[in-house]
Protein backbone atom coordinates (compact mmCIF):
# COMPACT_ATOMS: atom_id res chain seq x y z
CA UNK A 1 0.00 0.00 0.00
CA UNK A 2 1.20 3.48 -0.85
CA UNK A 3 1.46 6.00 1.92
CA UNK A 4 0.00 9.41 1.34
CA UNK A 5 2.69 12.03 1.22
CA UNK A 6 2.49 14.67 3.91
CA UNK A 7 4.49 17.00 1.70
CA UNK A 8 2.64 19.90 0.23
CA UNK A 9 3.62 20.94 -3.24
CA UNK A 10 6.00 23.89 -3.19
CA UNK A 11 6.17 26.29 -6.11
CA UNK A 12 8.74 29.00 -6.71
CA UNK A 13 7.55 32.54 -7.31
CA UNK A 14 9.32 35.69 -8.40
CA UNK A 15 8.16 38.49 -6.10
CA UNK A 16 8.18 42.07 -7.41
CA UNK A 17 6.71 45.49 -6.70
CA UNK A 18 4.57 47.68 -8.96
CA UNK A 19 3.16 51.00 -7.70
CA UNK A 20 3.79 50.02 -4.09
CA UNK A 21 1.94 46.69 -4.41
CA UNK A 22 3.55 43.24 -4.27
CA UNK A 23 2.92 40.74 -7.03
CA UNK A 24 4.23 37.28 -7.91
CA UNK A 25 4.62 35.17 -11.04
CA UNK A 26 5.31 31.46 -10.93
CA UNK A 27 8.97 30.96 -11.85
CA UNK A 28 8.08 28.26 -14.41
CA UNK A 29 6.66 30.96 -16.71
CA UNK A 30 9.72 33.22 -16.57
CA UNK A 31 12.52 32.84 -19.09
CA UNK A 32 14.77 35.60 -17.79
CA UNK A 33 15.02 38.54 -15.40
CA UNK A 34 16.98 41.66 -16.30
CA UNK A 35 17.69 45.30 -15.64
CA UNK A 36 15.76 48.07 -17.33
CA UNK A 37 16.97 48.99 -20.80
CA UNK A 38 15.96 51.75 -23.18
CA UNK A 39 12.57 51.07 -24.78
CA UNK A 40 11.77 52.15 -28.34
CA UNK A 41 8.25 53.57 -28.53
CA UNK A 42 5.93 51.98 -31.10
CA UNK A 43 3.36 54.42 -32.53
CA UNK A 44 -0.32 53.51 -32.03
CA UNK A 45 0.41 50.53 -29.79
CA UNK A 46 -2.05 49.67 -27.03
CA UNK A 47 -1.70 52.00 -24.04
CA UNK A 48 -0.18 49.34 -21.80
CA UNK A 49 2.54 48.46 -24.35
CA UNK A 50 5.52 50.72 -23.68
CA UNK A 51 7.32 49.74 -26.88
CA UNK A 52 9.99 47.22 -27.83
CA UNK A 53 13.55 46.38 -26.88
CA UNK A 54 16.27 44.43 -28.63
CA UNK A 55 17.22 41.50 -26.39
CA UNK A 56 20.28 39.88 -27.97
CA UNK A 57 18.80 40.22 -31.47
CA UNK A 58 15.21 39.39 -30.50
CA UNK A 59 12.61 42.16 -30.68
CA UNK A 60 10.65 42.02 -27.41
CA UNK A 61 7.43 43.96 -26.72
CA UNK A 62 7.46 45.49 -23.23
CA UNK A 63 4.30 45.79 -21.16
CA UNK A 64 3.69 48.23 -18.31
CA UNK A 65 1.80 46.61 -15.43
CA UNK A 66 1.09 50.09 -14.07
CA UNK A 67 -0.79 50.94 -17.27
CA UNK A 68 -2.30 47.46 -17.68
CA UNK A 69 -3.78 47.64 -14.19
CA UNK A 70 -4.66 51.36 -14.52
CA UNK A 71 -2.36 52.37 -11.68
CA UNK A 72 -0.14 55.47 -11.54
CA UNK A 73 2.24 56.54 -14.31
CA UNK A 74 5.46 54.59 -14.89
CA UNK A 75 8.58 55.75 -13.07
CA UNK A 76 12.04 54.60 -14.13
CA UNK A 77 14.46 54.24 -11.19
CA UNK A 78 17.67 52.37 -10.48
CA UNK A 79 15.49 49.48 -9.21
CA UNK A 80 13.30 49.20 -12.34
CA UNK A 81 13.53 45.72 -13.81
CA UNK A 82 12.25 43.63 -16.68
CA UNK A 83 10.75 40.15 -16.40
CA UNK A 84 10.73 38.09 -19.59
CA UNK A 85 7.97 35.59 -20.25
CA UNK A 86 7.46 33.38 -23.30
CA UNK A 87 3.90 32.95 -24.55
CA UNK A 88 2.94 31.36 -27.87
CA UNK A 89 6.56 31.47 -29.10
CA UNK A 90 6.82 35.22 -28.39
CA UNK A 91 8.98 36.65 -25.62
CA UNK A 92 7.39 39.55 -23.74
CA UNK A 93 8.97 41.91 -21.26
CA UNK A 94 7.11 43.14 -18.21
CA UNK A 95 8.41 46.33 -16.62
CA UNK A 96 8.30 46.32 -12.81
CA UNK A 97 9.39 48.83 -10.20
CA UNK A 98 11.56 46.41 -8.25
CA UNK A 99 12.48 42.72 -8.24
CA UNK A 100 12.16 41.56 -4.63
CA UNK A 101 13.36 37.96 -4.90
CA UNK A 102 12.31 34.35 -5.27
CA UNK A 103 10.24 32.50 -2.67
CA UNK A 104 8.99 28.93 -2.32
CA UNK A 105 5.32 28.86 -1.39
CA UNK A 106 3.17 25.85 -0.56
CA UNK A 107 0.03 25.41 -2.69
CA UNK A 108 -2.17 25.40 0.39
CA UNK A 109 -0.93 28.91 1.30
CA UNK A 110 -2.35 30.39 -1.91
CA UNK A 111 -5.92 31.56 -1.49
CA UNK A 112 -8.47 33.28 -3.66
CA UNK A 113 -8.33 36.99 -4.34
CA UNK A 114 -10.91 38.81 -2.17
CA UNK A 115 -13.86 40.21 -4.12
CA UNK A 116 -13.16 43.71 -2.81
CA UNK A 117 -10.39 43.96 -5.43
CA UNK A 118 -13.03 43.88 -8.18
CA UNK A 119 -13.73 47.54 -7.47
CA UNK A 120 -10.16 48.67 -8.23
CA UNK A 121 -8.88 46.28 -10.86
CA UNK A 122 -10.04 43.48 -13.13
CA UNK A 123 -9.34 40.34 -11.11
CA UNK A 124 -9.16 38.33 -14.34
CA UNK A 125 -5.42 39.09 -14.12
CA UNK A 126 -5.16 37.46 -10.69
CA UNK A 127 -4.60 33.77 -10.01
CA UNK A 128 -4.56 33.95 -6.23
CA UNK A 129 -3.04 35.59 -3.18
CA UNK A 130 -0.70 34.61 -0.36
CA UNK A 131 0.88 36.25 2.64
CA UNK A 132 4.63 36.59 3.10
CA UNK A 133 6.22 38.48 6.00
CA UNK A 134 2.81 39.94 6.88
CA UNK A 135 2.36 41.35 3.36
CA UNK A 136 -0.33 40.32 0.88
CA UNK A 137 1.10 39.23 -2.46
CA UNK A 138 -1.06 38.80 -5.56
CA UNK A 139 -0.20 35.94 -7.95
CA UNK A 140 -0.71 36.97 -11.58
CA UNK A 141 -2.20 34.91 -14.41
CA UNK A 142 0.47 35.44 -17.03
CA UNK A 143 -1.77 34.60 -20.00
CA UNK A 144 -4.33 37.29 -19.22
CA UNK A 145 -1.72 40.07 -18.96
CA UNK A 146 -0.93 39.81 -22.68
CA UNK A 147 -4.49 39.56 -24.04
Amino acid sequence: MKKKSDKKELKQFLIFTVAGKKFAIELDYITEIGEYMEIMIVPRAKKYILGVINLRGIIVPVISLRKRFKLSEDKITKDTGLIYIKKDDVIYGIMVDKIEGIEKISNDKIGEVPKIFKENIDIAYFKGMFELNKQKIIVLKTDSIFE
